[in-house]
């Protein structure tokens, strides 16, 4: 065995270690069977995962050095011949303990600042004896690679590697409905809807924020639901249109609007929002919001509004699509107007003896956010920053287009 150890290292078997060899005598004839390491007796070449070993050293299988997370600048390739780094100021690099043929990696990635650069050691010889430009782009990567031959390392650098996909926060808001003439009902509030949603570096994602619910008038019948809103392929439903005293049922949407003359309230959208509230004789009910029923009419007393729900992109929670309010019995004042982009549903009008108009739904809105540790930049909407996050907020339609 002591001659095939010698035809395998030569005259370096000096200088290895007593428990090496002794390991190299006993393993052959433990796993010689399994097949896991293998020494011929012939040409004294060495297999790993094979007993016919065509090279010095012959390995069936992957081999591979295991990813090592620098922390430090000071890159000791001791520790695996792949290391990485992200690099959150302008370090000085220095390299230990190379081996002379050794072939080393360094993975260099931005941090979600970007603009980072670093200061190589000066045994490195780059092609030309040009010194190669780090992608200054938050959260892009460069690999280096180097090969060492005892006094210099020789240097590639790959430029460049984005990570071209990722996930965003969006909350989607439709409008909400028109709110009934004459002791109507409440507008249904427009359906709410808050996920998440993949995304591509450069692609354009259409947004459309629906508009809120036309009131119905003396004409009766020219109220409308709230419009729809989208974004990245979801879509919330818009709220349900009021209903006029004598019509009866309230009408479906993200959220349904509230009954009128005993009729019972529309229904919202699973997911997205909740009924109408039922209407009394003299009174209509309230429509629903995102966060609970429209309330039931009493006597000659409107049924309050649904709750809404409330949303924190990290600027501050704010609470959207709330059910408008059921119109009552007791005089005949207008239903005021919900405000735009917050899908709120528009209320009932009054009615004692003319009776009033009902109020405009509000529009919806759309919300896109992400940590601002991504890097992501964007064209489209209005962009704020809070609470560590990225923020669009689109009050209409367009495209946004995120570049990371």
């Amino acid at each position: 065995m002591k001659k095939l150890i010698l035809r395998m290292f030569g005259s370096r078997f000096s200088a290895v270690p007593l428990t090496v060899l002794g390991l190299l005598l006993l393993v052959p004839m433990v796993s010689v069977a399994a097949g896991l390491f293998y020494i011929d007796s012939v040409t004294g070449f060495a297999g790993f995962g094979n007993t016919n070993p065509q090279s010095q050293v012959d390995v069936s299988g992957a081999i591979y050095s295991r990813l090592v997370t620098a922390s430090s600048s000071s890159i000791n390739w001791n520790l695996g011949n792949v290391q990485k780094m992200t690099l959150a100021s302008n370090p000085t690099l220095t390299f230990s303990n190379g081996q002379a043929g050794g072939e080393y990696t360094l993975i260099l990635s931005q941090d979600g600042t970007g603009g980072r650069s670093v200061t190589w050691p000066a045994s490195i010889l780059w092609p030309g004896g040009i010194t190669p430009t780090l992608t200054s782009t938050s959260n892009a990567t460069d690999v280096a690679r180097f090969v060492y031959d005892g006094s210099h390392y020789f240097g590639s650098l790959s430029n460049n590697f984005i990570i071209s996909t990722g996930s965003v926060n969006v909350l989607i808001v439709a409008g909400g409905g028109g709110g009934g003439f004459n002791r109507g009902s409440g507008g249904g509030a427009g359906g709410m809807l808050a996920s998440s949603s993949a995304i591509s570096s450069g692609t354009g994602y259409a947004v459309v924020i629906g508009q809120g619910g036309h009131k119905e008038t003396s004409a009766v019948g020219d109220q409308t639901n709230g419009g729809d809103s989208s974004a990245f392929g979801i879509t919330a439903v818009g709220g349900g249109r009021g209903q006029h005293a004598s019509g009866g049922n309230g009408f479906s949407g993200g959220s349904g609007s509230g009954g009128a003359t005993s009729g019972s309230g529309g229904s919202g959208t699973s997911g997205q929002g909740n009924s109408g509230g039922t209407g009394s004789v003299q009174a209509a009910g309230g429509g629903g919001g995102a966060g609970a029923n429209g309330g039931a009419a009493s006597g000659v007393t409107g049924g309050s509004g649904g709750t809404g729900s409330s949303y924190n992109p990290g600027s501050g929670s704010v609470t959207y699509s709330t059910g408008g309010t059921g119109g009552s019995n007791t005089d005949d004042n207008p239903a005021g107007n919900a405000a735009a982009n917050t899908g709120n549903g528009g209320d009932g009008g009054d009615g004692l003896t003319t009776g009033a108009d009902g109020g405009t739904g509000g529009s919806g809105i759309v919300i896109i956010s992400a940590p601002t540790s991504l890097g992501i930049t964007a064209t489209g909407g209005t962009h704020t920053t809070a609470g560590g996050n990225d923020i669009w907020t689109f009050t209409a339609g367009g495209t946004w287009t995120p570049f990371f």
